[in-house]
């Protein structure tokens, strides 16, 4: 293409794979079928638990829960206050409005849009709802760190007997609980998910 520049990193095989969330699936998916392309698994709050046993037996449960929020009429400002109180609370950060930002279209500050259209959105929770994790586990060789968000202290039944699921189908799994924390690990604490991605 006419004066766009390309960029080729070369991949040295096997390396280290994270996912965070939905992307937790994606490189469960990815370890298991291509093992030696991975040294080391990381899934980061997510991966573990079947999307199925969380969301509901039928798509049409779901998919009323896993659809994206609507944004029709909310300007730039309501969508800040929505990312520091309902997305992040107490583990906001200004530093993290930017970030949190990034997966919006904010060019029309009267009018926000979620980046990833509605549409594809759906297709994605589809296909992770429909997905079996322990089908992946069951044949995975690489060594795996699932880290796993809690809330407070408490675990909920669908965490440990997903992680003990996991677990049995595969032995190179170890699970770390991560208490008082949300969903967006890397964002509430870097630093001590990056010690972990160095183990």
């Amino acid at each position: 293409m006419t004066g766009v520049q390309t960029c080729a990193l070369p991949i040295v095989r096997p390396f280290r794979l994270a996912g965070h969330s939905w992307g937790a699936y994606t490189a469960l998916h990815y370890a298991a079928t291509r093992p030696s392309s991975v040294s080391r698994l990381f899934l980061i709050d997510g991966g573990v638990a079947s999307i199925r046993d969380r969301f509901g037996a039928t798509w049409a449960e779901a998919e009323a829960q896993m659809a994206p929020h609507s944004f029709d009429g909310v300007n730039l400002e309501a969508l800040e206050g929505m990312i520091r109180e309902r997305w992040l609370g107490d583990a906001f950060r200004p530093e993290l409005l930017p970030l949190a930002l990034s997966v919006f279209d904010i060019s029309n500050p009267d009018q926000v849009r979620a980046r990833l259209p509605r549409a594809q959105h759906l297709q994605i929770a589809l296909a992770l709802w429909e997905y079996d994790p322990l089908t992946d586990f069951a044949r995975l060789s690489t060594a795996t760190l699932a880290i796993i968000a809690v809330a407070g202290t408490e675990r909920t039944p669908l965490m440990e007997t997903s992680a003990a699921a996991a677990q049995a189908a595969c032995p190179p799994l170890r699970i770390r609980w991560m208490e008082h924390t949300i969903h967006d690990v890397p964002w509430q604490r870097p630093a001590e998910l990056a010690a972990l991605l160095q183990t």
